[in-house]
């Protein structure tokens, strides 16, 4: 990143760079752009071992700092910045996160039917997640939760959880805990 990129910007004739994750190279020779995700390595430090956790907030600070343009998804991760960081408010630009359709579209009644089938999920209904599987996303009080609320049912809707290895083991007794039917 530090070295790498800042040259292949310059071979090809770039006139701007983005870093898409957090950090930037320090000298790259045009314009740099960084979107930062999130604040959760300075709000939510326990999620994260301390290599990575002293890793990314100076990342961070040093991209505020640095970077040309930084992009955010939200205005509450562009206010977490300006209230811990001190980032400079005039630097920031909120990009809400959208959908490419040309990658991702509503699927056909053919492609619901077979995630359906290797799913087994049938016709019945169902609730999904999608997401890191991991402690910050509270992936066990979600399942314990719509353990509780349907647990009078006779045919409860499905609970759909999908997403990246995550590193919460909790998951795994939550869904332990579950009732049969």
């Amino acid at each position: 990143e530090q070295t790498g990129l800042p040259l292949l910007a310059q071979q090809v004739g770039a006139q701007v760079l983005h870093s898409p994750f957090y950090t930037c190279p320090l000298r790259a020779g045009c314009p740099v752009t960084v979107t930062v995700h999130d604040a959760t390595f300075f709000t939510e430090p326990e999620h994260y071992d301390k290599s990575r956790r002293t890793f990314f907030r100076s990342a961070i600070k040093t991209s505020l700092r640095r970077a040309d343009r930084v992009i955010v998804p939200s205005k509450a991760t562009r206010d977490e910045l300006i209230r811990l960081l001190d980032a400079d408010p005039t630097r920031i630009d909120v990009a809400y996160h959208g959908v490419d359709h040309s990658a991702f579209h509503a699927p056909s009644e053919e492609e619901k039917a077979r995630v359906r089938a290797r799913l087994g999920l049938g016709g019945s209904s169902y609730v999904a997640f999608l997401g890191a599987k991991e402690p910050r996303k509270n992936v066990p009080n979600l399942i314990r939760g719509w353990a509780r609320a349907v647990a009078d049912r006779p045919d409860p809707p499905a609970l759909v959880v999908a997403g990246g290895q995550g590193h919460d083991d909790e998951i795994d007794r939550a869904v332990a805990e579950v009732p049969s039917h």
